[in-house]
């Protein structure tokens, strides 16, 4: 995803705009799935957690949140939105949840979204 405000980033905007909440959330479960399949946290860990949102998977992480964030149809989940992104950041810079407390935390958006389907 590019910078806020290109071509790009307006076509990525208006699909996600497109989803769900859920199916919007489900994709932050991807990413954190590949993380812990990984074993990505250590790394991601060691760089800092000022170093959210400048490259890789955090920085793919904060725009996915940024444009689940401007969606005017999540205003009555802001709140929950932005829980999930500080309990993902302890999760990743603090340590302060499992692998498999943040699986199953993500996970449930998914299985939410595939109820929809």
């Amino acid at each position: 995803m590019k910078g806020v405000g290109n071509v790009e980033s307006g076509r990525i905007q208006d699909s996600f705009f497109g989803m769900s909440f859920n199916h919007q959330m489900s994709w932050i479960d991807e990413t954190v799935s590949h993380i812990v399949t990984h074993n990505l946290r250590p790394k991601i860990r060691e760089e800092g957690r000022e170093s959210y949102g400048q490259k890789g998977y955090t920085h793919a992480l904060k725009r996915i949140f940024e444009v689940i964030k401007s969606d005017p149809k999540n205003i009555t989940n802001l709140d929950e939105i932005v829980k999930a992104e500080r309990k993902l950041k302890d999760y990743l810079y603090d340590g302060k949840f499992s692998d498999d407390e943040m699986l199953s935390c993500w996970g449930k958006y998914t299985q939410n979204y595939m109820n929809e389907l």
